[in-house]
């Protein structure tokens, strides 16, 4: 059928007009069941005319004397006849949009046409009306002319030939069509139409190909009632089903996407046939189809069913692979096979079994792989649309799933993706392995990224994947969010879509496009058993409007481990009789703001935080000493400034504390004029747990409270989870012994600001 407007006007027209007779008056038709209402007719379309619309009919279809004169100077007239098709003919009223008369049409296989003789005296017929006879094919008109009545010729002497088919009411007119091949093709370069029947007795086929040197085919077998189909909903169909195959790569033109514009597969290549039937059906018995390619590429391709069409979407579904039905040239169809046995090579060449896409799918391997071309199976319960050759891919997870770390931490193991292909791939399984795609791998949850804040390019919610070859690709190690939770990191890959089906016998799976990691991000970081140690008070009294340092204060207490301290529900505040926040005035009051009533509120309510549920006060003094005696559901003990060496009996219970999973926090101050005193006792005690942590004499860092430190300055570690910076206020600097069990945790120009170093059993 063509598209074109081209236009053929026959020099003469027979008009169909039979001798008068006498006209009976039939003015009232009787009501057969209504078509949609149309607009009265005035109008031929076939192959010789030119439509209303200015467009010529099917090119491939003409109405035959005596209806209209000869047609066999019409351009395009002459093609081979089409015997064997479902041939009617519809008679309408185009004034009341009724269906008046149907004749199933015999077939003149020595003239070439299709006729049915329409007797106008069984008709009702209205000599005001306009009369339209379609011819179908199925249920497609492929050709209409219009008829006007007369009560004898000379009424019709002056109708329009162009127009109308003229006729005494009461006559019976030979309506004949004759039907060429290619009546159904868009291209006829490659395309077929067959009348299939729908009962095949058992054991045939009937296959239905387009022939030539690259033939697309199909061959239809029984099912076990005889059909091979349904109608859509289920209801039986009685006649036979025209089908029609054809390649339609031509209509997909590559600077418009090709075959795969709108779809999200991408295609080996841009080659695609459809196949349609009239009726639409429904699979009552699988159907196999093939296509053969001039440049077959790459034997791990498929057959591919899709429609990108906006009115029939249907999303993409590899077919289980088969063998052309139609066989493709060897040189042409057949692509490489991989393998020096020549039984193997011969058996490429002839064989005519299933596909073997199950095997690879469940991972046996097969003892060879070869295609004659690229087919495959439509299943039970399925109809036809588009078909392409694509490569089926799936992705799955390799490794690093399921990981947890501190929020705001990176992951321990990279999040590594392994990228193959589905189909046969012969006697080497490094041909399933993908190297060389893009692939790209996306921070799902708000505030995980993949590069380290403050770095020259910032964070990041996307990078591209790093191949490690084998068909392997990584992420790295991405950081979680500030939020304790599941963290969802994707990877995918261009032009592989989420979900594709794989059609696998009378089932199907799905073939992962994408992996998504899981990572859960926990303030419960591992830690205890373990000192930290920082000399600055302000990061905990007013500097504690700041978020990082409320996160700093939350991450010291929000750890866990597997010895008995870790599930301790209190924190002990320790502020020593003479510690240096209890220094008084001559007056009585408090030396430092520090000593202060509510100093540190904020610093309390940071505290409670993981299984903390409250902050008790403890006072250390000669005279008292609470901590050699510290309660079992303690899991954080603060040391506030002391200024007085600890009791061996207070630090053989500290360390005890600490052995069983408890964390001490010892905060100091910057020991130019303010802990100067008290710098001796901070470095007994911590010489008491190996010295590897030591405060430094005559140290004041960032005069001034509230001094920021910016992100640079925070080393990587549980206790610093999340931060991006932190305030300070008149540091002093430690001393972390190098190549020793002590961890800086805030460095500035070299200077370590805190750190933490684990206790021992000596």
């Amino acid at each position: 059928m063509t598209l074109s407007t081209r236009k053929y006007r026959p020099h003469l027209f027979l008009l169909a007009i039979v001798a008068a007779a006498a006209c009976s008056d039939r003015t009232s038709p009787t009501q057969p069941p209504h078509l949609s209402p149309q607009p009265p007719g005035k109008d031929i379309s076939d192959g010789a005319h030119v439509a209303s619309d200015g467009k010529l009919g099917n090119s491939d279809v003409f109405f035959l004397p005596p209806m209209v004169s000869n047609p066999v100077k019409a351009t395009g007239y002459g093609d081979p006849f089409q015997a064997g098709l479902p041939v009617a003919f519809r008679i309408t009223d185009q004034n009341t949009n009724t269906v008046i008369k149907n004749f199933v049409a015999s077939v003149d296989l020595t003239n070439q046409f299709y006729s049915a003789n329409w007797d106008t005296k069984a008709s009702p017929i209205d000599l005001t009306h306009t009369y339209r006879i379609n011819a179908l094919i199925g249920s497609k008109i492929v050709a209409y002319a219009d008829v006007l009545f007369g009560a004898t010729g000379a009424s019709l002497k002056n109708i329009d030939t162009d127009d109308f088919v003229g006729l005494v009411d009461g006559r019976t007119l030979p309506m004949k069509v004759r039907i060429e091949k290619g009546w159904d093709c868009l291209d006829k370069t490659s395309c077929v139409t067959q009348a299939v029947p729908n009962k095949i007795p058992s054991g045939q086929t009937v296959i239905v190909s387009t022939g030539g040197t690259l033939p697309n085919s199909a061959e239809f077998s029984p099912s076990g009632d005889g059909t091979w189909a349904t109608n859509v909903d289920g209801s039986p169909i009685t006649g036979p089903i025209v089908v029609t195959i054809q390649d339609v790569t031509s209509n997909f033109p590559e600077s418009k996407g090709g075959c795969g514009n709108g779809l999200t597969l991408q295609l080996t290549q841009n080659h695609c046939v459809r196949i349609t039937t009239d009726p639409a059906v429904r699979l009552t018995s699988r159907v196999r189809v093939g296509t053969c390619l001039a440049n077959p590429g790459d034997d791990r391709q498929l057959l591919v069913k899709y429609d990108t069409d906006p009115n029939h979407q249907e999303a993409p579904r590899f077919l289980q692979d088969a063998p052309p039905p139609a066989a493709c040239p060897v040189q042409i169809g057949s692509a490489t096979i991989h393998s020096s046995n020549p039984l193997v090579r011969l058996a490429a060449r002839v064989t005519d079994g299933v596909g073997r896409g199950l095997n690879w799918v469940l991972g046996v391997k097969p003892a060879y792989a070869f295609d004659t071309g690229v087919g495959g199976f439509v299943g039970i319960g399925d109809g036809f649309s588009l078909f392409a050759p694509a490569f089926p891919r799936r992705m799955l997870a390799g490794s690093g799933d399921g990981q947890q770390a501190a929020v705001g931490t990176q992951v321990a193991n990279d999040l590594v993706v392994h990228f193959t292909f589905v189909h046969d791939v012969g006697e080497d399984p490094a041909r399933a392995d993908i190297n060389g795609a893009s692939l790209t791998c996306l921070a799902l949850t708000k505030g995980s990224r993949f590069a380290t804040v403050g770095t020259a390019d910032g964070p990041t919610s996307s990078i591209p994947a790093t191949s490690l070859g084998n068909g392997l690709y990584s992420c790295g190690r991405p950081f979680l969010s500030q939020d304790a939770g599941a963290n969802q990191f994707k990877v995918t890959a261009t032009g592989v879509p989420d979900a594709v089906l794989f059609d696998v016998g009378n089932d199907a799976i799905q073939l992962p496009g994408s992996v998504t990691f899981t990572a859960t991000g926990t303030d419960q970081s591992q830690g205890g058993d373990d000192i930290v140690v920082i000399n600055d008070i302000n990061p905990f009294m007013e500097s504690m409007t700041s978020a990082n340092n409320q996160r700093l204060v939350r991450n010291l207490v929000s750890f866990t481990n597997d010895k008995p301290r870790s599930a301790g529900t209190k924190v002990w505040f320790d502020q020593a009789v003479d510690g240096l926040c209890n220094t008084r005035n001559d007056a009585g009051a408090p030396t430092f703001t520090c000593g202060q009533p509510g100093a540190f509120a904020s610093f309390r309510q940071a505290l409670i935080a993981g299984t903390i549920q409250s902050v008790v006060d403890v006072s250390s003094s000669d005279e008292a000493s609470p901590l050699s005696n510290i309660p079992s559901d303690v899991k954080v003990i603060v040391l506030l400034a002391p200024q007085t060496n600890y009791t061996p009996n207070e630090i053989n219970s500290l360390r005890r504390f600490g052995l069983d999973g408890g964390r001490i926090v010892l905060i100091g101050d910057n020991t130019v004029t303010v802990y100067a005193n008290g710098l001796a006792a901070e470095n007994d005690l911590l010489s008491q747990f190996n010295g590897y942590v030591q405060g430094l004499a005559n140290s004041a860092l960032l005069s001034g409270n509230n001094s920021p430190v910016g992100p640079a300055a925070i080393q990587a570690s549980p206790i610093t989870a999340g931060l991006t910076g932190l305030l300070f206020g008149g540091a002093g600097a430690l001393q972390a012994v190098t190549d020793s069990y002590a961890t800086p945790l805030i460095v500035l120009d070299g200077n370590v600001l805190m750190a933490v170093m684990p206790i021992f059993d000596t």
